[in-house]
């Protein structure tokens, strides 16, 4: 056998694997992957971690020994494997309260987003990228079409018109083609809104006799994206001016990137004049995972947390939340968080019944509000509710507020930015440090645990 350049062919059988395989999210397993050597009947493998090792072999040892074979020129049976060694992280001071991108991304262990201009009314979440969305059946059309429009705005499918239910992903693949525009070129104006912030800030403008100034922060810009456009229903005024904006970007073949619940000829009260337009492009919807997806992102969002579960434990988790992305998300952490507090181990037993209690719980008529939640935590630290909210950052201050934020993310499976709003206003990476934090202090700090159990007992229990 002649000798082998073993970067050339690993990218090569990579490429027939992915092209062979149909499962979700082929690059989450083989990033940093390596051939490392073939003896004979043997490969040998470099993998990521155990976790990517681990669902590696269950899911492509089989088609991965077939194209081996093929580019080697002999027979390969066998494959062994190795984790890549982890590098060492060097020391940084971090401010308690607002963590950097770089941290937060190298903790989480997800794609790092370079920090790029935009425009100040601009929101890109820094983890909405294409590299942690999931690919599956049931949103392979929205994520192609999507890709179409990040290599060539304002031609491709314009506008690009994403639906679906709610925690589907519709806004990480909006923010995604954003976040490709930018990588692309720094200088392109990039305009991220909910509908809902569109229409208070055109009542705004009305009210203060502002609406050149508004007109221009709409009408300047190369990707236009909007969430939720379902809630300009009704709204005459509103539609009115969003149609004069449409008219005006995609006139100068600006893109538009829209999100709603329902198609665009299901939207009540919407004029017909905006459902035309909205359908003059592409149309694409998002369906509910299916269970291999759920499947693969449950696996993703341990990788980004450093946690290896077996597989089996992961589908057990993924056969019983089928409603959605987020759903999904919000039950891993709040079993994982279940276990900690519990001081239980994960096994098949344990992870059963942390999700039968999950299921308990929202089965519940009087599930708690952010409210509630925000009452007991004051009341259980002594503190009042314009202290939580606050910007001061003293220790006596800051824990309630960290066990506040964690709270709503694991009992409500709010978003980072949501809980953001909660808390006074905070960016969504203080959330996030926030949220990390606490729940690696449940790992070791028995009291903590235990803090933790009685604030959700009085919760419950109102």
């Amino acid at each position: 056998m002649k000798e082998l350049d073993f970067d050339t062919t690993w990218q090569n059988i990579l490429s027939d694997i992915k092209e062979r395989s149909k499962v979700p999210s082929f690059r989450t397993w083989f990033e940093k992957s390596s051939l490392e050597n073939i003896k004979g009947e043997l490969a040998e493998i470099n993998l990521s971690s155990a976790f990517a090792i681990s669902y590696v072999q269950s899911h492509f040892e089989d088609v991965m020994k077939e194209v081996l074979s093929e580019h080697v020129g002999s027979p390969i049976k066998k494959i062994t494997y190795s984790e890549s060694k982890k590098q060492k992280k060097s020391k940084q001071v971090i401010d308690p309260d607002q963590p950097s991108l770089i941290d937060l991304a190298d903790r989480q262990k997800v794609p790092v987003v370079e920090q790029v201009k935009t425009n100040s009314s601009s929101t890109l979440y820094d983890r909405y990228v294409f590299d942690t969305f999931i690919v599956g059946n049931s949103n392979r059309l929205a994520h192609a079409a999507a890709q179409a429009v990040s290599r060539s705005i304002g031609s491709a499918y314009n506008p690009l018109y994403i639906y679906g239910g709610v925690g589907l992903g519709k806004t990480h693949l909006m923010q995604a083609v954003g976040h490709e525009v930018l990588r692309q070129d720094p200088d392109k104006k990039i305009l991220y809104v909910s509908c809902e912030v569109f229409l208070n800030e055109f009542i705004t403008a009305i009210q203060a006799g502002s609406a050149d100034r508004f007109k221009k922060k709409y009408r300047n810009v190369d990707v236009f994206l909007v969430d939720d456009i379902q809630f300009i229903a009704g709204k005459e005024s509103t539609q009115e001016e969003f149609f004069h904006t449409y008219n005006a970007l995609h006139q100068t073949n600006k893109q538009i990137i829209i999100t709603s619940d329902k198609p665009p000829q299901e939207i009540p009260q919407l004029e017909d004049r905006l459902a035309s337009r909205f359908a003059a492009g592409m149309i694409a919807d998002i369906q509910p995972p299916d269970l291999e997806m759920r499947e693969a992102i449950l696996q993703r969002k341990c990788i980004e947390q450093g946690k290896e579960i077996n597989p089996k434990l992961i589908r057990l988790i993924a056969e019983r939340v089928d409603s959605n992305i987020r759903e999904l998300e919000g039950a891993l952490l709040t079993v994982m968080t279940d276990l900690e507090v519990n001081n239980q181990e994960l096994n098949h037993d344990n992870i059963q019944q942390a999700l039968n209690r999950l299921v308990q719980t929202k089965r519940k008529s009087d599930r708690p509000s952010v409210g509630l939640i925000r009452d007991i935590v004051c009341e259980f630290y002594r503190i009042n509710h314009e202290e939580i909210i606050s910007a001061r950052r003293n220790k006596e201050l800051v824990f309630p507020r960290q066990i506040f934020m964690f709270l709503l993310k694991t009992e409500l499976s709010m978003s980072f930015p949501n809980i953001g709003k909660e808390v006074g206003g905070r960016d969504h990476t203080t959330v996030m440090y926030g949220v990390d934090k606490i729940f690696k202090e449940l790992k070791k700090n028995i009291d903590l645990r235990d803090e933790v159990k009685e604030i959700k007992s009085r919760f419950y229990s109102v």
